[in-house]
């Protein structure tokens, strides 16, 4: 049971800033990949399905590591390993943008997956936590803070990669958006530590491994990850291949994340 405590005007502000600082710095590693991504093909010569695993192993890690998210929040604390997951996604971001490698270079692919997956899986109940009593208003502000920053990565990689004149920078930059979220985090954490829940100790509760509404809805949300993913991976790049013209690959992008967070 948790006991709701009273919330000032100030903590709800501060929570609303410190959620959308972070959810915009949990999409920009996988979507900057769309717009270079033929660049990134070419330099290190991996063949298509190589380099679908750029988008796929994030997502897949989304899928394994918000598994045992919760029992590190339980051993360390949720603002503590929401902080250490943004850190992680921060270091793994710029050892992305050196690597020398292709092996270098899906490594820390996969340790970018597990730093937006260990930090995502926690906002929810964390958001539960706090706010128990408007979280859907909250989810929102956390759903709107990914589909800006998707949107904003895909329109802008493209351009910060031309004027820098390589693909590293564009890629590399959004770890300025990570250390941002983790400054935010740990001020907003400070902040609600003084106003902590209090909490009983609940029973434990196992994964619906049987339950066959469960995997309906696993199978809805898998279904539509694999359709928004395939498209962060390879619609730019299609986009370059085709010559559309009216629109640079990452703007199109853009639009296709635009449309998406609206819809």
């Amino acid at each position: 049971m948790i006991v709701q405590p009273h919330r000032s005007t100030g903590h709800s502000v501060a929570a609303i800033l410190g959620l959308l600082i972070l959810s915009m710095s949990l999409r920009p590693a996988i979507v900057s990949i769309g717009p270079v991504l033929l660049q990134i093909q070419q330099q290190f010569r991996l063949s298509y399905a190589q380099a679908a695993l750029l988008t796929s192993i994030p997502d897949l890690c989304m899928a394994v590591f918000a598994l045992i998210a919760p029992k590190m929040a339980r051993r360390l604390g949720v603002d503590q390993t929401v902080i250490a997951a943004l850190l992680l996604l921060a270091v793994a971001i710029v050892l992305r943008a050196l690597s020398q490698s292709s092996l270098s270079l899906l490594f820390s692919t996969l340790l970018v997956g597990v730093g937006i997956a260990v930090g995502g899986a926690l906002i929810g109940g964390w958001i539960k936590t706090h706010f128990a009593d408007r979280a859907p208003f909250y989810m929102g502000i956390y759903a709107a803070g990914l589909s800006v920053g998707a949107t904003v990565a895909a329109i802008s990689t493209e351009s910060i990669s031309l004027h820098s004149g390589t693909w590293r920078v564009g890629a590399g930059a959004w770890s300025i958006l990570c250390v941002g979220a983790v400054i935010s985090w740990w001020l907003l954490a400070r902040s609600f530590a003084k106003q902590a829940p209090a909490l009983t100790h609940p029973r434990p509760v196992g994964l619906p491994w049987l339950d066959l509404q469960a995997w309906l809805v696993a199978l809805y949300f898998g279904g539509s990850q694999f359709i928004v993913y395939a498209l962060f991976a390879w619609l730019a790049p299609a986009a370059a291949d085709w010559d559309t013209g009216s629109l640079t690959p990452g703007a199109l992008l853009g639009v296709f994340t635009l449309v998406f967070a609206l819809s």
